[in-house]
């Protein structure tokens, strides 16, 4: 468990392991707050672990007999009800997470100072020497338009599971399909893109967004465009996760 914890607060928090290997004085070392990040993680892993049961529950009732199917909405419900209530839990751990970590910064005298590759470093008012500062990479950037005619073809189609960026980005998700869709089965939305599951279906994406609030907007024009099933879906590097977590993420990695 304590291995499992490490992984996952490094995930979360790359800032705090930074300065924990820089030596520099951090919240973080003091059990009482990594004991509260521990238990919000170990809720937020558990409603991960949840939520990718109920998608690919989702994702098979297309393929499944009508009594099947009636037990498997049941069992999906079911499923989210309980999500819900680790959620709320994992959120009210990770408030008292930030909550110490504010008092902590007022008590000390710490800031947030922008940085390239840790996107929140927290460290010391009077200390930050040059040659900690990383050159800046290129940077993703959102994606999405509703072109007067579908931009692929036989020689230009749909690409599949096309690479994503490191961070958090969120796709517009339009469907899952057993069998393969006509490359112009989305008109104008562009740029579209699949992910073929093992199973051999292909889940349909619209856009590429590097925040929630682009992301919202975007699906709001999709269901108006005729997507109304359409909906929001979240990836961490390069990894899919809920969006609850996905927003909380937004925060600390992406600029």
């Amino acid at each position: 468990m304590h291995y499992l914890f490490k992984i996952f607060f490094a995930t979360l928090f790359p800032a705090a392991v930074l300065a924990q290997q820089s030596g520099l004085p951090a919240y973080f070392d003091i059990p009482e707050y990594t004991e509260t990040v521990k238990n919000a993680l170990v809720f937020q892993m558990q409603a991960d672990s949840l939520q990718q049961l109920i998608d690919a529950n989702t994702d098979s009732l297309s393929l499944e007999s009508a009594q099947t199917k009636q037990e498997l909405k049941k069992a999906i419900r079911d499923d989210q009800a309980l999500l819900a209530l680790l959620l709320k839990e994992a959120d009210e751990w990770f408030a008292r997470a930030n909550k110490y970590v504010a008092e902590h910064q007022k008590t000390v005298g710490y800031k947030p100072v922008a940085d390239t590759a840790v996107h929140a470093v927290y460290t010391h008012t009077d200390h930050l020497e040059s040659e900690n500062v990383v050159a800046e990479k290129p940077q993703p950037v959102s994606e999405f338009k509703i072109l007067p005619a579908c931009p692929y073809s036989a020689g230009h189609p749909i690409p599949i599971n096309p690479p994503l960026p490191d961070g958090v980005v969120y796709k517009i998700q339009l469907g899952a399909y057993s069998k393969p869709v006509p490359v112009n089965a989305f008109k104008g939305l562009s740029p579209i893109s699949g992910d073929k599951l093992p199973s051999g279906i292909v889940k349909y994406y619209a856009g590429l967004f590097l925040s929630n609030a682009e992301a919202e907007k975007a699906l709001r024009e999709v269901k108006n465009y005729g997507y109304k099933d359409s909906f929001l879906v979240a990836f961490y590097n390069r990894k899919n996760i809920i969006l609850n977590r996905a927003l909380k993420l937004e925060k600390i990695v992406n600029p």
